[in-house]
């Protein structure tokens, strides 16, 4: 898919559906009941990013949907209808995890991480480093609220995973649909009439996984892939596990990202809006 055709995809959709939660189109959506104070009080919804396009807006790659990146938390910037996000780490992490795939996939799928059906679209030659073509990587993630702290080292590491319930619970759109996914399920409409091999990675191993695969099995998507947190991929990829199966079978490892510590000051300090 062309990166300009993916940008217009996206920008359409994040339009949509950023107003798609209030019930007086311009109004701001109402905060989670209950975990509101949790997120950002202004500034604070994204439901979609991308990679950049290497200064080529016409690059025609393969697409990669990673669910579970945040784009951004507490004060940092928001990327809104731009879309475009400049970071390739989290495009060099996901290879060395295609890669690892690739070339261990009997390990991966006793690890219950990809699909049986996966076709492996990214392959290239197993010996070259890495042996994964370029793609166009597509950010979004369960819940489109940006939040004042890290949802997993404090949100529900530090506090209590009720509270990342809530935010789940209450999405922006929650006035206007049933669905809380049903940004995914958009993006998923969209993609399947222009590049029906996308492949759909949920990464993050704590409830992201459930939640993925939950989702992923409505939607009978087969080309998805589990990894770990992208952060950790920077500093430990994944490794085999030899025998480490219930009957003997090689199993895959990710490391876990750490919980960190919250202060007092910490939650009295106001995230600055941009």
């Amino acid at each position: 898919m062309k990166h300009s055709d993916l940008v217009d995809l996206l920008k359409g959709l994040e339009r949509a559906w950023n107003t798609y939660g209030s019930v007086t189109p311009g109004s701001t959506p109402p905060l989670p009941p209950l975990a509101g104070a949790w997120v950002r009080p202004s500034n604070n919804i994204q439901y979609f990013a991308c990679s950049d396009d290497r200064g080529n807006p016409d690059l025609d790659l393969p697409v990669v949907v990673d669910v579970g990146i945040n784009y951004t938390q507490a004060k940092e910037w928001v990327p809104g209808y731009d879309i475009v996000d400049k970071d390739l780490n989290n495009i060099d992490a996901e290879k060395r995890c295609i890669a690892h795939c690739n070339q261990e996939r009997d390990a991966w799928e006793k690890t219950c991480l990809c699909s049986t059906a996966l076709t492996n679209p990214l392959l290239l030659n197993l010996s070259a480093n890495p042996p994964v073509r370029e793609f166009h990587l597509v950010a979004t993630n369960f819940s489109p609220w940006i939040t004042t702290h890290s949802w997993w080292s404090v949100i529900a590491g530090s506090f209590s995973p009720a509270i990342a319930a809530d935010l789940l619970a209450h999405p922006p759109h929650s006035l206007r649909s049933k669905d809380p996914f049903g940004h995914l399920t958009a993006l998923h409409e969209k993609l399947q009439k222009v590049d029906a091999s996308a492949v759909w990675i949920g990464h993050g191993l704590e409830a992201v996984a459930a939640h993925f695969r939950l989702w992923t099995g409505r939607m009978n998507i087969q080309n998805w892939m589990i990894t770990g947190n992208l952060a950790m991929l920077h500093l430990t990829p994944p490794t085999v596990r030899p025998g480490a199966g219930p009957n003997g079978e090689d199993l895959v490892k990710f490391g876990k990202p750490r919980k960190q510590g919250i202060t007092k000051m910490d939650l009295l300090e106001k995230p600055v809006d941009e």
